[in-house]
């Protein structure tokens, strides 16, 4: 018993009995033909071609599991690629691929074929295929190594020892719990559920991960440059530096503590696959002009009080820059989700509505009680110092929203053109 093609070089087949095999592979079963000998000491593999006669096929199907298409789709939608790479009859793999909705499923190309080729011909049929069939395993783990040698990420999922190699070199192996041991050692991940549309889950958790790591790390950054530029205005100027350490540690409530807080526990839905090799360009290179703009309106503001008002004290200015300062800090994180394509759904506005109370609250108890005001050393706000400044902000803020809106624009072009 064994493979039509094996075995019908030994017991050849009539054109009749062709046509039924070939009738059943396309509708996506798999044959096994059964064949006599007279010769029972010879190996199999020595007899001679014709020597035997086909009795029988053995026919097997397998209904798609559920989801199935809607874990292709899925991918597919989300800009992956996807390719079948499997040791059984071409025919049958295309139909079940098919079956599936995997694009381009017609174009199909087998090992023996493969096998016949040179190192540039080889490249670019794999490239241009879709379906592999009849492979060996070793053609398997050349199939991942060309993907990966032209810029592509590659994810292999399998069950069998046959896989273990290729499931070993891709970049993120995916293997089966009820498979071989062999595929479980080497994969990166081991699906428990065995099901192959456990993966969109883990995509969309991920991808929230990813996302919520890049708002956090634009508000850092945005910190981080804002507070160099004023540094070192403060030194070209021969200014006293307006923050001292607990002023900083009250800003950072606004700036980093409160927003870390909010995405951690409502992670932001992204409408769009982020890619990690992307992330400074999405977010050091996009929230770095905001960043300056935010930093100079700080010295603008500061250096204009202190203009202004010759008698003032430094406490006075310090607590007029901190409110500004504060001011960008809290305006970011609602940039941030405009810059970087975010869906706000209904936990992530439960989120906003966190962030807003909380920070109202802390700045209502920072200025409005004694104690903690004297604790972080701020003096009442003067609105007379405050009128001065606001223009400022009030530039500086709205060409921040729209370099904010012009990085998210930016942003969905790229993922319209990918």
């Amino acid at each position: 018993m064994g493979a039509p093609e094996f075995l019908e070089v030994l017991a050849p087949l009539t054109n009749a009995q062709r046509q039924q095999v070939d009738a059943l592979v396309t509708a996506g079963r798999r044959v096994l033909l059964a064949a006599s000998f007279d010769d029972q000491t010879t190996p199999l593999k020595k007899l001679a071609p014709g020597s035997g006669h086909p009795v029988g096929l053995v026919v097997l199907g397998n209904a798609l599991r559920e989801g199935v298409q809607d874990t292709v789709a899925y991918l597919q939608k989300n800009g992956v690629s996807l390719r079948v790479i499997s040791g059984d009859n071409p025919q049958t793999v295309r139909y079940v691929a098919s079956a599936v909705g995997i694009k381009n499923s017609d174009k199909v190309i087998t090992g023996a074929e493969l096998a016949m080729l040179g190192d540039k011909a080889w490249d670019k049929a794999v490239r241009a295929a879709t379906i592999f069939a009849r492979v060996q395993p070793e053609q398997k783990e050349r199939l991942i190594a060309t993907f990966q040698k032209h810029d592509n990420f590659t994810g292999m999922v399998g069950d069998g020892v046959n896989d273990a190699l290729a499931l070993k070199k891709a970049d993120l192996g995916v293997a089966m719990y009820a498979g071989a041991t062999a595929s479980r050692r080497v994969a990166d991940i081991v699906l428990l559920d065995n099901s192959f549309t456990s993966l969109p889950l883990g995509m969309h958790l991920g991808n929230r991960i990813m996302q919520a790591i890049e708002v956090i790390a634009t508000l850092f950054f945005h910190k981080i440059i804002f507070g160099v530029v004023l540094l070192l205005a403060t030194l070209l100027l021969a200014l006293p530096y307006p923050f001292d350490p607990r002023h900083v540690t009250f800003m950072n409530i606004f700036l980093v503590t409160l927003p870390t807080i909010m995405w951690t526990l409502f992670p932001p839905n992204p409408q769009h696959r982020v890619q990690p090799m992307h992330f400074w360009r999405d977010t050091l290179w996009a929230v770095a002009p905001i960043a300056l703009i935010s930093g100079v309106a700080m010295v603008a503001c500061y250096a204009l009080t202190l203009g202004l008002n010759p008698g003032m004290s430094h406490a006075d200015a310090a607590t007029n820059t901190i409110i500004v300062a504060t001011f960008f800090g809290v305006y970011l994180v609602f940039l941030a989700s405009r810059m970087l394509n975010v869906t706000y759904d209904g936990p992530a506005r439960l989120a906003r509505i966190f962030y807003i109370v909380s920070a109202s609250s802390v700045a209502l108890l920072a200025f409005g009680s004694q104690f903690v005001r004297d604790f972080f050393d701020f003096t009442r706000p003067n609105w007379a110092f405050l009128w001065p400044t606001i223009a400022i902000v009030v530039a500086a803020a709205t060409l921040q929203y729209w370099l904010a809106a012009r990085a998210g624009n930016r942003l969905k072009a790229k993922i319209t053109r990918a």
